[in-house]
């Protein structure tokens, strides 16, 4: 039977040392939110992996599990589980192995991601994006954006795997479902429709077009008719709505600040005091402005 060359072990925090010189740059506390969350509810699924540094195993440093470590220092852990080289790693094969172990990793695919924040929701009988957002430590808005995409018909689905869109492709379909919404008569799941019919016909080329359509709907009370007008003549492109759409910064402000509003209404969320000083003083400033004559130029 072959020996490998590791062996597991649970070993006491303060007996791990970080790797000063690993690459990611993504440790931030801000940025381990959620895995902070996902250690409360489940622990360490994932052991570190480490070598031993110095005499004996006085002390173990990280090959890969940065972001683990410092949550579970952040939590109060007094030991880790860690999968443990044997013999001090040359540091070629340390650089190696760190970037194996890392980059082998496979990302959700979009649908896939859809379909496992739906099954959350459903078995943990979940009634809302924010309770769901709440126990997997994402926004409510990001969880609407998956549950989207899930709830669209199974014709439109079948239509993105007939239509053999890339990962970023349908990456990019996902954004956009978190921007769109009504437009006249038209509902999310027609919207949906016409721009397969437009992927279909190659009016919408890549995933670069989705993305000046989600800049678009951005501001989509500004551009309502124009937005329309696209989804409703078959041989109008991208560019040509880019071209006849407002761009400027205040109506992108404004419509910022409307999505913002809106969200919180819809899932009933409280305001910081601030925050509800500021859209007062907004709300006083639209009465001034409806009795605001503008003086004509000549």
């Amino acid at each position: 039977m072959e020996e490998y060359p590791f062996y597991f072990k649970e070993i006491p925090i303060t007996k791990v040392a970080r790797d000063m010189h690993q690459p990611r740059a993504d440790l931030e506390e801000s940025n381990r939110n959620h895995l902070k969350k996902s250690l409360e509810m489940i622990g360490i699924q994932q052991p570190l992996v480490v070598q031993a540094i110095g005499e004996g195993e006085e002390m173990f440093q990280i090959i890969d599990g940065h972001r683990r470590y410092l949550c579970a220092q952040d939590l109060g852990y007094k030991t880790v589980p860690c999968i443990v080289h044997k013999s001090r790693l040359k540091a070629g094969e340390f650089e190696r192995i760190r970037f194996e172990v890392q980059n082998n990793r496979m990302a959700w695919k979009p649908m896939e991601k859809s379909e496992a924040l739906y099954r959350i929701k459903t078995t943990n009988h979940l009634n809302s994006s924010k309770a769901v957002g709440e126990l997997l430590g994402l926004s409510p808005s990001t969880v609407d954006n998956y549950l989207q995409m899930h709830d669209l018909s199974f014709n439109l689905r079948d239509k993105m795997s007939e239509n053999k869109l890339s990962s970023s492709y349908r990456t990019e379909f996902i954004r956009l479902l978190g921007k769109l919404r009504k437009i006249r008569e038209l509902e999310t799941d027609q919207i949906m429709a016409a721009l397969f019919k437009k992927v279909e016909s190659k009016v919408i080329k890549n995933a670069k077009d989705l993305r000046k359509l989600g800049k678009v709907f951005l501001r989509a009370t500004a551009n309502e008719d124009e937005i329309y007008k696209f989804l409703t003549h078959a041989d109008m492109t991208i560019e040509d709505l880019d071209a006849i759409t407002v761009h400027t910064g205040s109506s992108f402000l404004l419509e910022k600040i409307i999505s913002i509003i809106a969200e919180n209404l819809q899932h009933n969320m409280k305001l910081q005091e601030q925050e509800e000083k500021l859209v007062f003083r907004l709300a006083e400033l639209i009465e001034q402005y409806k009795k605001f004559k503008p003086v004509e130029t000549k």
